[in-house]
Parts: C-alpha cells; sequence; structure tokens
C-alpha cells in the first residue's frame, strides 16, 4: 500500500498531471494507492479510481469516480440538487456542496458503510493488471537485467562464437567418404556440449534475480508463472543470435550441405532455447546455486548417454527406453543427422574400401576378373544412419519434439517458482 499526503501539493498543472499518471502506473502494477489532495484538476481526477470525501471529519462519499467524476457528481446532483455546469472544476463543485451530503453511517468494524445505490457503486477492489501485461512488464525487466548482466550475455556470446570456430576448425571440409559420414555424426555430437554449458550459465539470472521476484510475487506485484513466462522470453533474443551464428560458423567452416543449413540452424536453435529453459526450470527446483549445478549436470549427462550415440536404441535396457524417449537430445540427435547425411551419397577412399575373396561367380558389381572383390560400406548416409537406428526419417516431427519439449520446461520453471520461494522471509 502506498499512501501519499498531497503528492501535487506546489506543483504546477503540468507537474501535478504527472506526478498523478505515475501513481497510476504504480496502482495498475497491482499495488494500491491512496492520496489526499485538495482540488484537483479534471486531469488528475481522471487518474483516480474511488473517492473517500470528509466534510467536518465525516465521510459524506466513499464510492467510485467514474468518468472525470460522472458516478461521484451523479451522487451530489441526487442529494443536493446542484448539478456540475461545463465550465465549473468537477473537484471544485463537489468541495463546494460537500456541507448539504449526508453523512455515511460507519459499520461495526469502524469502516464507511458502501453506498447501496447500484448507480454510482460498483466497488473499489483493484485486480491488478492482465497476464498479459505482467508478462510484458517482466519481460521488459528482465530484458534489461539482462543487457546490464555484460558477463552473463557477453560470456555466453564468446563461447558460441569460440566453439563454432573451434568445431569449425577440427571438422574443416567433411568429405563425402567413410570418414566423412563419422565426422559429421562426431560433430553432431559434440555439438551437444553446447547446450550443456549454457544450461549451466542459464542458472545465474534465476538465483540472482529470484529474492526479489520472490518479494514482489508474495506482494501481488505479479504472479510467478508470468514471471516465469517472461524471462524465459526475455533471453530469446540472448541465446538465439549467438547460437545462429555458432552454426552459421560451424556449417560454413566443415563445408556441410547448404541444402541442410535452414533445418540445422533452427534445431541448434531450439536446442539452445530448450538448454536455457531446463537451466531455469532446475534452478527454480533448487535452494542454492550448488544444488542446481549439481542437478543440472546430472541430467545433461543422463540425456547424453541415452541420446542415442553412445549406447543405440535396440541395445539399450529396457529401464533406460522411457528415458530415450523422452530425451529432447536424441531428437535433435537424429534430426540433425538425417538432414546432413540422409539423401546425400558417399563414397570410398582407397584405403576405405572393403576387400574379400571372389566368390566362385566373381565380384558382384564388378566387370572384371579378379581374385579379390571391393565393396563400400555405404554409399549413402541412411545406410550409415540404420547403424544408430535412426533409420526412419522423422526429422520434422523431430523439430516438434524439441518445441513441445521448450514449452513443457517453461511449464515447469513457473510452476517451480509458485509452489518453492526459498527467498521468502
Amino acid at each position: 500500500v502506498l499512501l501519499c499526503d498531497e503528492p501535487t501539493s506546489g506543483l504546477d498543472a503540468h507537474g501535478a498531471v504527472r506526478v498523478a499518471r505515475a501513481l497510476r502506473q504504480v496502482a495498475d502494477s497491482g499495488r494500491t494507492v491512496v492520496c489526499s489532495i485538495h482540488q484537483p484538476s479534471v486531469e488528475v481526477l481522471r487518474e483516480f479510481d474511488s473517492l473517500l470525501l470528509l466534510e467536518a471529519g465525516r465521510t459524506v462519499y466513499y464510492g467510485e469516480l467514474g468518468s472525470d467524476g460522472a458516478t461521484a457528481l451523479a451522487f451530489v446532483e441526487q442529494q443536493t440538487g446542484t448539478q456540475c455546469t461545463p465550465e465549473v472544476d468537477p473537484a471544485d463543485h463537489i468541495v463546494a456542496v460537500a456541507d448539504q451530503l449526508q453523512p455515511i453511517p460507519i459499520t461495526e468494524d469502524g469502516a464507511p458503510a458502501p453506498v447501496r445505490s447500484l448507480a454510482f457503486w460498483l466497488g473499489t477492489r483493484r485486480t491488478g493488471p492482465s497476464p498479459l501485461v505482467q508478462v510484458y512488464r517482466c519481460g521488459v525487466r528482465s530484458a534489461r537485467a539482462l543487457v546490464r548482466m555484460r558477463g552473463y550475455t557477453g560470456g555466453r556470446f564468446a563461447l558460441f562464437v569460440g566453439m563454432g570456430l573451434f568445431l569449425g576448425s577440427v571438422f574443416w571440409d567433411i568429405p563425402n567418404t567413410q570418414a566423412g559420414l563419422e565426422n559429421t555424426v562426431g560433430l553432431v555430437f559434440l555439438a551437444l556440449f553446447l547446450p550443456v554449458m549454457v544450461m549451466m550459465m542459464a542458472m545465474e539470472p534465476v538465483f540472482a534475480h529470484r529474492p526479489a521476484m520472490c518479494r514482489e510475487a508474495h506482494a501481488g506485484t505479479y504472479r510467478p508463472a508470468a514471471y516465469a513466462v517472461a524471462a524465459f522470453l526475455a533471453e530469446i533474443p540472448f541465446a538465439a543470435a549467438p547460437a545462429v551464428l555458432c552454426w552459421a560458423l560451424v556449417h560454413w567452416l566443415a563445408h556441410l550441405p547448404s541444402a541442410a543449413l535452414g533445418y540445422c540452424m533452427a534445431s541448434f536453435v531450439l536446442v539452445t532455447l530448450l538448454a536455457v529453459t531446463v537451466g531455469q526450470a532446475v534452478a527454480a527446483l533448487c535452494p542454492i546455486l550448488q544444488a542446481g549445478m549439481l542437478a543440472g549436470n546430472g541430467l545433461m549427462v543422463l540425456w547424453l548417454i541415452t541420446a542415442g550415440f553412445l549406447v543405440t536404441e535396440s541395445a539399450m535396457p529396457v529401464i533406460f527406453i522411457p528415458i530415450n524417449f523422452a530425451n529432447p537430445m536424441r531428437y535433435f540427435a537424429r534430426g540433425m543427422a538425417h538432414s546432413l547425411l540422409s539423401g546425400f551419397p558417399f563414397t570410398c577412399t582407397d584405403d576405405e574400401w572393403l576387400r574379400f575373396a571372389a566368390p566362385p561367380l566373381g565380384c558382384p558389381d564388378q566387370s572384371t576378373n579378379s581374385s579379390v572383390c571391393l565393396a563400400c560400406p555405404f554409399s549413402s548416409g541412411n545406410g550409415f544412419l540404420e547403424f544408430y537406428d535412426w533409420k526412419d526419417d522423422n526429422r520434422h516431427m523431430d523439430i516438434v519434439a524439441l518445441a513441445i519439449c521448450i514449452v513443457v520446461f517453461v511449464f515447469i520453471f513457473a510452476v517451480s517458482l509458485t509452489l518453492f520461494r526459498f527467498n521468502v522471509r
């Protein structure tokens, strides 16, 4: 509750209106603002919702003001028979005839009894801004906070640029050979370590801002769910921009297929945003940063192991099948692998050919008579993907699954902030 004693006294008309509008913004944020004001102008009057009018210490009006004081003026006219002319200020007219108004009875709890006429009594309790307004305002604040956290945003940008240059240099100009198949899958696997680091970094703003968020949410300024949605939305440009630059560097330096650039870029941005909201959700569930780091590391290690690289889905124990199905890294890896390998031809270098003794009928697919047959293990990326049990090309469903995972973890983040307020005292 904000109590203001004559906040417009000593100010000119313009300054008084500015103060009234500032108080209006405070009220719109969900707080209750009570002001004592003498002879407010109509511009100041229209910023307020309700009026408590005193005459000789007695309550003579307690209700809504209405547009430009219309509700209060209607009550005054009904009680006194006097009408406010257009050239007279509504506040001046109400004060001038206040001595003609009958006092309002006082209830047992000491409060003035509300006027019962539905013509002018509509109630004065405010419900605060709408959820969309709460999200917008929290989002603006979160974005400004991220701009000020230069170590956090700048460090993440430098991390993405550095890793993009590093991965692109290590996998420079991947050829369309058997080694190129393995290097492409290796590149996708190593790219998963960037989201791991992003997830750890995303915990910092949550722990830094949670004390203030808990106090403001406890005071009813906004709902924790609105803050959670806004905090994630504010992170999008700060996380998506370096992710786009990082993958552009990798794609260009590694000479990956240009046809796969759009899908790979979108998938890499989504997995980066997923890592952000996972870090936020884990931080909201943990009381201290150390616990969040431990829980986040454990979750990411579990996801990396069950993503399908180290252990294929067919060789995975039954107990880990549900984890594999709910693992967002699985959908990222499978979609990226299909985008980069599926449908593209691959050849063999001289030392990559498989050599075996010719059968009695001769070597298949070889016109020359030879005692040694040559075979290329994989002539296309599709055959190589079958080794990882990724023979079905569901890349578009995989990217939808990533988007669904983001929504799920934003929901977990919002629910966690609502249920676990570790910083409320």
